[in-house]
């Protein structure tokens, strides 16, 4: 996960829903947990020093 929130944000992508959907797209589908998949998102971006998103 922290390698895929990594890529995204590199890519230029800092929008949190953008970010999830990268990471639905790169590791799922996870269709039915979409709301665990962007808590985990917010939490990787915040390590990566993305406090904003």
């Amino acid at each position: 996960m922290r390698r895929v929130v990594n890529e995204g944000l590199q890519h230029g992508t800092t929008d949190l829903w953008e970010l999830t959907q990268y990471a639905d797209r790169r590791l799922g589908p996870y269709r039915e947990s979409m709301n665990e998949l962007g808590a985990s998102v917010r939490a990787h971006a915040a390590t990566l020093g993305t406090a904003g998103i």
